[in-house]
């Protein structure tokens, strides 16, 4: 039985690759070690905006380097609600000139039920004894859709236009630095 995830992994053979990128190369380990910098940045944001949450979205953020070999791509994954908490979202009477818009008061079922998640998942208690978590968890949805989520703009700032240069200018080193290397 395997001690720690490390000891995991060096019995386990090829299916070690499925679980942790290795770098082969200097600019494979320069990509790592920039994405791993920029997603500690995306995820202090998070925190230091108190937009954490149930803490689902800063633990999402990962990077996807299947592509890398083959294509030179790494997507940084992260749940499918990102773009709304680094964009924001203008509430019904609320408009904050975001790119994306609450239409309705009108609160979904599936909006519910994730505030639900988040209520119980944070322990959170309704505002009155009798009152439930889905109940709790339409009032405060109804709020959101009215008032809008203000940007947090976690992404565009651990990836904005300045880094991305960092990342060329440090590409452009390590690619040097190999044909400086004797054969």
């Amino acid at each position: 039985m395997a001690n720690s995830l490390d000891d995991f992994l060096a019995q386990s053979g090829r299916v070690k690759g499925a679980f942790r990128f290795e770098a082969k190369t200097e600019t494979e380990k320069v990509i790592r070690d920039w994405i791993e910098e920029r997603r500690s940045i995306a995820r202090e944001k998070l925190e230091e905006d108190d937009r954490e949450g149930s803490g689902a979205l800063k633990t999402s953020i990962a990077p996807n380097y299947d592509d890398l070999p083959t294509e030179g791509i790494v997507t940084i994954m992260a749940e499918d609600y990102w773009d709304y908490i680094n964009s924001g979202v203008n509430g019904v009477l609320n408009n904050f000139g975001a790119k994306y818009s609450f239409k309705t008061l009108k609160v979904s079922r599936d909006m519910k039920d994730s505030f639900t998640r988040f209520i119980q998942n944070n322990g959170i208690t309704p505002f009155e004894p009798e009152m439930s978590y889905d109940e709790l968890a339409y009032v405060l949805a109804t709020s959101t859709k009215r008032d809008g989520i203000k940007s947090t703009p976690f992404m565009d700032e651990a990836f904005d236009e300045a880094s991305i240069k960092d990342l060329a200018t440090r590409l452009g080193k390590a690619i040097v630095l190999q044909f400086q290397q004797p054969i």
